[in-house]
């Protein structure tokens, strides 16, 4: 009886002494503001940061701002999953990685999206250094409190920040997985627009091309269609509704390609406007070039013309059609006032990086995704591993892949990770854990000898 009543009592003293050394441990580190939230299935608990970063890393005396990451939280020891958001993170979700691994995870929102703006955006200090530089801090505030081997990952945009990091903080974790990531190697890398024309069959892609003109040979029944989208939703077009129009026709192929179409399900060219209208809404939308796209995009097209590279529009079958949009690049959506200058030595020192010196990188990519294009190709490296799903799009995830080929991938993380965590642990960790020990043996001395001496007293 007596041994299950302190039995009890220390599982109970020892699960609350674990909640509270973790918050305790989270609100002790500088600059750290620390909210617990709505719990994420598939964790224990869930807290929202908000860390003070510079905007200058390189300034000592720099303005500063804070910066947004979501942690879910299952077990100290366990591994992490640092997520690149690339963008805002606007809510928190269980990441494919955190699952297959059994892992806590962090999502960090982009520098200058949404929450974490400094109050002055001072483009100079969007860059993909700076950005690695946050991220680089926030891990080395929360390595200290989560002691298992680290990955770092990201989709698309994110998948490309993960490589970035990695190219500058090589040892910072133990692997990499990014997902649908491009490297783009020039301001407006033409290999996009090739693969465009090749990709799919020539049926399918002459199919685009006449969907393409009949939407703009309707024009005068489209343009009153899209004005009345940006009405109904008070999203006032940046371009006007003739423009709109325009850029979205342009696009078409790309966000065709890119969100995995299917050619068997392309409009009749017979089809009314009203139909035509509906496929165009839903295969490319139009809130890129509306006010809410210019907020939520705007810094990422800083960075396209900046150092990441993009695209612009192959209209050589349009042209006589277009009768308001006369410039076929992309960077008419960089935040107004601004024209970058493109610093093409980023990418390609990254493109060095992967080729040579990369370790312990997982890329996945989909066969037909426009953005595929600019895949990443690591040569001889061995120690980059490419897989590409057949037929795939840019939704593309490891259970998007064969049964054989998701036990290739995860097998392959979980070796790049046990190669970490079989490594001794260091000075300062086993430290903590033996003083975590011995406080924990001294309470537990403490409750049993309360209890002997509460029986002696009933004697």
């Amino acid at each position: 009886m007596i041994r299950r009543l302190i039995y009890s009592m220390l599982m109970i003293l020892t699960m609350a002494t674990s909640a509270d050394e973790l918050l305790d441990r989270l609100t002790a580190l500088p600059n750290v503001t620390v909210t617990e939230i709505d719990s994420l299935e598939g964790f224990q608990r869930h807290f929202e940061l908000q860390i003070v970063q510079p905007v200058d890393h390189q300034n000592a005396n720099s303005e500063t701002f804070r910066q947004k990451v979501y942690l879910a939280h299952r077990d100290l020891t366990a591994p992490m999953v640092m997520i690149h958001q690339g963008y805002a993170a606007t809510r928190n979700r269980q990441s494919e990685l955190a699952q297959l691994l059994e892992a806590n995870q962090i999502r960090i929102e982009h520098r200058y999206f949404d929450q974490s703006r400094p109050e002055k955006l001072d483009w100079q200090y969007m860059t993909v250094k700076q950005s690695a530089d946050d991220e680089n801090h926030i891990l080395s505030l929360l390595q200290q409190i989560y002691t298992g081997a680290w990955v770092n990952t990201g989709i698309s945009k994110g998948g490309q920040s993960s490589l970035y990091f990695r190219h500058y903080y090589p040892d910072a974790v133990q692997a990499t997985v990014a997902y649908v990531a491009p490297l783009n190697l020039a301001v407006e890398d033409p290999r996009l627009n090739r693969f465009l024309m090749e990709v799919g069959d020539a049926d399918c892609r002459n199919h685009i091309k006449a969907l393409q003109r009949s939407l703009l040979e309707r024009r005068d029944d489209l343009i009153p269609m899209v004005q009345q989208w940006s009405d109904e939703r008070k999203d006032h077009l940046l371009f006007g509704a003739a423009a709109t129009l325009e850029y979205a026709v342009m696009e078409y192929s790309f966000a065709f390609w890119q969100s995995g179409g299917d050619c068997a399900k392309l409009p009749d060219l017979a089809t009314s406007s009203a139909d035509l209208f509906d496929n165009l809404r839903r295969t490319v939308g139009f809130g890129l070039f509306a006010a809410s796209g210019a907020e939520r995009f705007g810094p990422f097209f800083y960075q396209a013309y900046h150092e990441l590279g993009y695209y612009n529009f192959n209209v050589s079958h349009l042209k006589d059609l277009l009768e308001v949009v006369t410039d076929s690049s992309n960077i008419v959506f960089v935040p107004e006032g601004i024209r970058p200058v493109y610093r093409a030595e980023t990418m390609q020192n990254v493109n060095r990086w992967l080729q040579s010196e990369a370790r312990n990188v997982l890329c996945i990519y989909g066969e037909t995704d426009a953005w595929s294009a600019t895949a990443v190709d690591a040569g001889s490296n061995s120690h980059v591993l490419k897989m590409v799903k057949a037929g795939g799009a840019h939704a593309t995830r490891i259970a998007s892949f064969d049964q054989p080929d998701q036990d290739k991938m995860l097998a392959t993380i979980k070796a790049w990770l046990q190669d970490e965590e079989d490594e001794p642990s260091s000075g300062f960790t086993e430290t903590f854990q033996l003083l975590n020990s011995i406080m924990l043996l001294g309470i537990v001395m403490f409750l049993g000898l309360l209890i002997f001496m509460r029986l002696a007293r009933r004697k």
